[in-house]
Formats: structure tokens, sequence, C-alpha cells
């Protein structure tokens, strides 16, 4: 823990490094990258999308899936200049510096381009493979939004500030430090997350996979007409138990993210599992 901690703060303590440093640094350690709005579900598939089109030309930073019985929140992220301040140098009048403006401005511009519906409806579509055939995935989709900009520091001994900055939260958006991320590790530590990136139109790319084990379902609902895996991401799964060979033959990985099904039929205990996927199977031609 302290590694990762002590390598992010080196980082955002270093002028010269910019938002595609820490971007990279938080794709590879993953577990730093904050969940705000989650819902019931969690994170859908342990899943982070790195630079995902919004549309007009915005491109989110990060974004996720969340979901409950009821709806689907589809999460934006933006990340700005670790070296950017929030509050400008006046202890007698307080105000927001040019720069937070205008990166609270453009999660604006997001918001206001998603409230026509139809743009909406595109964004939608764009994620629509992730969220599975099942009718869960026609349930009302929202989409929030979250800044992460600026330190702790600036605000942590003027209630004014705190106040001010607070106020920027709504129902729908949220502003975060980027010292939040790593109170917020080191309180709770989150998950690593695997890492999709953007492929043809309704594609993604597995990016990265963490070392450690992550529910992973993508395998058991689409093939590689939708997702295309890294190599290194690749062998990482292999070395998960994942059958990725059968999984590029043509096969989809059953519910537990690993085997196709004929192989996990083999594995299990003769029962009333076993019997109802021999069935399935004969009906596949498969036995």
């Amino acid at each position: 823990m302290s590694d990762i901690v002590e390598e992010f703060k080196k980082l955002l303590n270093d002028k010269n490094k910019d938002e595609n440093d820490v971007q990279r640094y938080l794709e590879d350690n993953s577990e730093l990258i904050p969940l705000p709005f989650l819902a019931g579900h969690q994170l859908h598939e342990s899943a982070i999308i790195s630079k995902l089109p919004i549309g007009n030309g915005y491109i989110s930073d990060f974004a996720y899936l969340t979901k409950c019985s009821d709806y689907w929140n589809l999460v934006l992220m933006e990340i700005e200049k670790p070296k950017k301040k929030i509050f400008l140098k006046d202890s007698e009048h307080i105000k927001f510096t040019a720069d937070f403006n205008n990166a609270y401005d453009q999660v604006l511009s997001w918001k206001a381009y998603l409230e026509e519906e139809n743009n909406t409806a595109e964004l939608r579509k764009r994620v629509r493979k992730l969220m599975g055939d099942s009718p869960i995935a026609n349930i009302p989709f929202y989409v929030k939004y979250v800044l992460i900009y600026g330190r702790r520091k600036e605000k942590q001994d003027s209630e004014k500030r705190i106040r001010m900055l607070n106020q920027k939260n709504t129902a729908e958006i949220q502003v975060r430090t980027f010292d939040s991320l790593i109170s917020e590790y080191k309180s709770k530590p989150l998950l690593p997350k695997m890492i999709l990136s953007v492929w043809k139109e309704n594609g993604f790319i597995i990016k990265k996979v963490p070392s450690k084990q992550i529910e992973m379902w993508l395998l058991a609902y689409l093939n590689s007409d939708y997702i295309k895996i890294d190599s290194k991401a690749r062998e990482n799964l292999i070395a998960q138990g994942y059958l990725i060979e059968k999984w590029e033959e043509g096969e989809y990985l059953t519910e537990d993210g690993k085997m196709d099904k004929l192989t996990k039929y083999h594995s299990l205990p003769d029962g009333l599992i076993k019997a109802v996927m021999e069935r399935e199977l004969k009906e596949e031609g498969k036995l």
C-alpha cells in the first residue's frame, strides 16, 4: 500500500508531470481510481473505460458503468493537471481560479450536451454491448460526472474555501481533490480494475488486467467481434485460469468467466446442475 501511495504523491508533487502522467499511473494502479455514484451492484464488470468519446468532440478521461435493479449510471471523469490551483491567492476575497472555473465549465458542457435525449441515446449505444443482452440492459440510464482537480492543502485551513468547493457538488457532479484518492485508498482500499479502451464502433480492447483476480464475465457474453485483448492482458488472464484459447476459438466462457461450457460440464460432479448443462450441450450439438 505504502509504495503505491508514496509513488503517487511523488508524481503529484512533480511540476513537470501533467494529467496524462496521472492517467497512466492510475491505469497501472487502478486501486486508486475513485468510484463515486456507485449503485447497488457496484462496478460493472470491474471495468474502467479509458478515453471514452462522449460526442461533439468531448472525451472523458475515465468512465464506468454501475447499476441497481432500477437504473444504470454511466460515470464520466475528468482529470486535470495536479499543479493547477483551485483558489486565487487572496486572503480577503476568496475566488476560484480561471483554471478551476474552466475545468468545471467543461464538465457542465458535457452535462448540457448530454441533456439532449438523442445525445444520451448515442452514448448509451456506445457502451450498450458492455451492458449485456438481458432485460436489465433496457432500464433507465443516467449520466453522472466527476472532476478530479487540485490539492487538499488549498482548502484544509479555511472553512469558507471548504464550503465554496462543497457547493460545487450536486446530485450529478462530484469534485474531488487528488489527495482524496489517497485518503480513500488508505481508509478502504478499492479492488484493482480492468482497464478498457474503445475499439471499432461498439467494441472494446481489454487494455490492462490486474495480476490480482477480479470478477470478469465479459467473455461469457461478448465474442471477438466486440472484444480485443491486449497481449499482456491476455497473458494475465491465462495465468489467472481463463481459457482464452477456447474463447478465441469462438466459445463463450461460462458465467464464472473462465471455462467454456463443455469444460465446465466435465468439471462438475454428477447432479442436477450437470444434468441441465448436459441437456443444453446436446441441444447445441456439443455432446
